[in-house]
C-alpha cells in the first residue's frame, strides 16, 4: 500500500514597506536671520514599515543656500543611537545613502554661517529622499523644504529704543510747548 502525504501549504507574507521624511531647522523656517547667524538643518527618515528598506537616498540640494553661507563640515548621522558615515557633500548637494532596518530612524544634522555679505538675500532649500525594500517599489515621499530671508541691516537696527531716547523726546515736546504757551502770553500782554 502506498501512502500519499496530503499537499503542503506555506505563507510566507511579505511586510508592507514605509517610509517617512522631514527636513526641519533651527531657528525654524520662515524666521528672518542675521547675517553671522548659524542655521542648524535636521533631515529625519523613519522606516515606518513591516520590512527593512535595502537603499535610503536623502539628498538635501544647498544650491541656494551655499552661495550665501559657509558650510561648517558638522554633519553628524545617526541611525538610531548609533553614529554611521556621514553623506557626501558634492558641489551642493549632499547625499546619504544607506539601510533602514525595521522601524529604524537616520537622522542627519548639519550647520551653515550666513555669510556677511548676505543681507536681502534667502536661503531656500529642498531636501528629497526615495527608500526601496526587498523586491519592491521604490517609496518617494514629498519633498521637504525651509526657508530663511537674511535680514539687511536697516531691518536689524529696528529694535527697542533705549529708555532715554524716550524720555529726552518727551522733554523736548514739554519745552516746546511751554515756549509756545510764553510766546502766546508775551503777544497778549
Amino acid at each position: 500500500m502506498e501512502l500519499t502525504p496530503p499537499p503542503a501549504t506555506t505563507e510566507h507574507p511579505v511586510g508592507t514597506p514605509g517610509f517617512e521624511f522631514e527636513k526641519s531647522s533651527n531657528p525654524a523656517s520662515g524666521t528672518a536671520i542675521a547675517t553671522g547667524s548659524v542655521v542648524t538643518y535636521t533631515l529625519t527618515g523613519v522606516n515606518t514599515g513591516e520590512t527593512g528598506l535595502d537603499e535610503v537616498v536623502i539628498t538635501d540640494d544647498l544650491s541656494q543656500v551655499l552661495p550665501y553661507a559657509k558650510f561648517n563640515d558638522d554633519v553628524v548621522v545617526k541611525v538610531g543611537d548609533h553614529v554611521v558615515a556621514a553623506p557626501i557633500l558634492d558641489g551642493t548637494e549632499l547625499t546619504w545613502t544607506g539601510s533602514l532596518a525595521e522601524g529604524a530612524t537616520v537622522t542627519i544634522t548639519y550647520s551653515v554661517t550666513v555669510n556677511a555679505d548676505a543681507a536681502g538675500e534667502t536661503l531656500a532649500n529642498v531636501a528629497t529622499t526615495s527608500a526601496t525594500p526587498p523586491g519592491g517599489q521604490t517609496i518617494t515621499p514629498p519633498p521637504s523644504e525651509t526657508e530663511h530671508s537674511v535680514l539687511t541691516p536697516l531691518a536689524i537696527t529696528g529694535g527697542q529704543l533705549a529708555p532715554w531716547i524716550l524720555v529726552l523726546s518727551v522733554l523736548l515736546l514739554i519745552s516746546g510747548g511751554a515756549l509756545m504757551l510764553l510766546r502766546r502770553r508775551t503777544k497778549t500782554a
